[in-house]
């Protein structure tokens, strides 16, 4: 009953459903599936099979090709970095680029348009690369402004994507869904673990969230505090390192205003910024509540005195 609700939600009656229990492991498996041995995917430097997965993509025996984020990149893999990488590697003494990984929203918060993803996929069909979307955030994505894409727009680029219940409501949980039916690929979850014997309780958590629109009314929420958190932290003229549209925020703070907002609040702090200056990330949920936003504009107001 799940699996079909899902498949109404992406439009695509012949796709394939899977779930798994975490992220790491859908993403690992998933693109294991589509690779041969002497095959790579391509991803962004900042991307989370690169940069936050214990190289658990290459613990399958698969190679992740970075290419070099910068500001003004926002997060998002360029057509020309994908170019670039397939140009190196044309030789058969290196890897050969088969798959192409993004995340949306990105590990910075920002979304990709409709035209992003159509110049993306355009190269995948030309160069016969597998196009993965990491959707950990997808209802983040969906429901942030300035979106122009849409559930059923997804699988018109994408071999196959995941995304999350965990990050929008659910104890545990993630999904998987394929284009087309993937032969084998049950077999294969079970060999990398993945493959519960309780696969009903994602199921079920699923199901509740897609009924009546709960999934993305959650997302809209956690989006929603962000960007309150976000108008109050440009009031006090603090920067960001991205123009963030989702839950994720990457202000630029004084150390010793971290220091005293750390007694109080956490976050991570994520690199130095200058001199005496880092970027943060907060992130907020489909929990987070107006007080706690208040509080933290509140104190952080004080300290800047």
């Amino acid at each position: 009953k799940t699996q079909q609700k899902i498949k109404e939600l992406f439009g695509r009656e012949e796709a394939e459903v899977h779930f798994f229990a975490g992220g790491t492991q859908a993403n690992a498996t998933i693109l294991s599936s589509f690779l041969r041995p002497h095959q790579a995917v391509i991803a962004l430097d900042t991307g989370h099979i690169y940069a936050n997965e214990a190289g658990a993509v290459e613990g399958c025996g698969h190679k992740v090709i970075p290419c070099r984020s910068f500001p003004k990149s926002q997060g998002k893999i360029q057509a020309e970095m994908v170019l670039e990488v397939l140009k190196n590697h044309g030789s058969d003494h290196v890897v050969e680029p088969k798959a192409l990984y993004i995340s949306n929203s990105t590990e910075l918060g920002t979304i990709y348009t409709k035209k992003e993803l159509e110049d993306l996929h355009s190269i995948c069909q030309k160069y016969q690369l597998i196009f993965y979307l990491d959707g950990a955030r997808l209802g983040n994505a969906l429901a942030s402004e300035g979106n122009d894409v849409e559930w059923t727009d997804l699988l018109n680029y994408f071999d196959a994507i995941m995304f999350s219940a965990t990050k929008n409501g659910a104890l545990y949980g993630e999904v998987a869904i394929f284009k087309s039916p993937q032969k084998g690929f049950r077999r294969l979850m079970k060999q990398k673990g993945a493959l519960m014997a309780k696969t009903f309780a994602i199921a079920m958590q699923l199901e509740v969230l897609l009924e009546d629109g709960l999934y993305m009314q959650l997302a809209r929420h956690s989006n929603q505090m962000a960007q309150k958190l976000k108008k109050g932290l440009e009031k006090l003229q603090y920067d960001f390192y991205s123009d963030s549209l989702t839950n994720q925020l990457f202000p630029v703070f004084p150390v010793h205003i971290i220091k005293e907002l750390k007694k109080e609040f956490a976050f991570l702090q994520m690199f130095s910024w200058g001199e005496e200056k880092e970027v943060c990330r907060l992130v907020t949920s489909w929990a987070t509540q107006e007080r706690e936003i208040e509080s933290f504009l509140n104190t952080i107001a004080k300290l800047k005195g």
